[in-house]
């Protein structure tokens, strides 16, 4: 994340329509992927101010800004595929998924709403649903949207 860009969280949430709430969300959710790879970044001074402010992110090393950007290229690419919904931070997975399919990526991946899939590479969904399940999947998301 370069300092051309001065905050690509935000930036990520307001192209795909979602705004502050999702820009909070993507930003939580960062933090809590990163700081299970590298633990000690929880004891930071001034932690909160600077997950609030994107500053966070632009002071990691390569390797996890690399992390960070893959999560919300992912991002990108499903909100852009699907749309957006506000609701979308709270809805379960169980309207666009059956309990077989919530279980099958659970497995792999913690999912507790339908924003949660937005992280998942569709080539790794079509590892956990199978291949002609991921097209229906974007297509149940979408449908929420309209």
């Amino acid at each position: 994340m370069t300092a051309d860009i001065q905050d690509p969280i935000f930036q990520t949430a307001h192209m795909v329509g979602g705004g502050v709430p999702l820009s909070d969300r993507l930003r939580q959710d960062l933090f809590t992927i990163i700081s299970k790879l590298k633990p000690s970044l929880k004891d930071r001074e001034g932690l909160q101010q600077a997950i609030s402010d994107g500053s966070f992110f632009e002071d990691l090393s390569p390797p996890l800004q690399g992390v960070c950007q893959l999560r919300l290229e992912c991002a990108l690419a499903f909100y852009t595929r699907v749309g957006w919904r506000d609701d979308f931070l709270e809805l379960g997975p169980g309207v666009v998924l059956s309990q077989q399919q919530i279980e099958a990526v659970r497995e792999k991946h913690p999912l507790e709403n339908v924003h949660d899939l937005c992280y998942l590479p569709p080539k790794h969904l079509e590892k956990m649903l199978g291949k002609e399940e991921v097209p229906l999947l974007f297509e149940r998301v979408a449908a929420l949207v309209s």
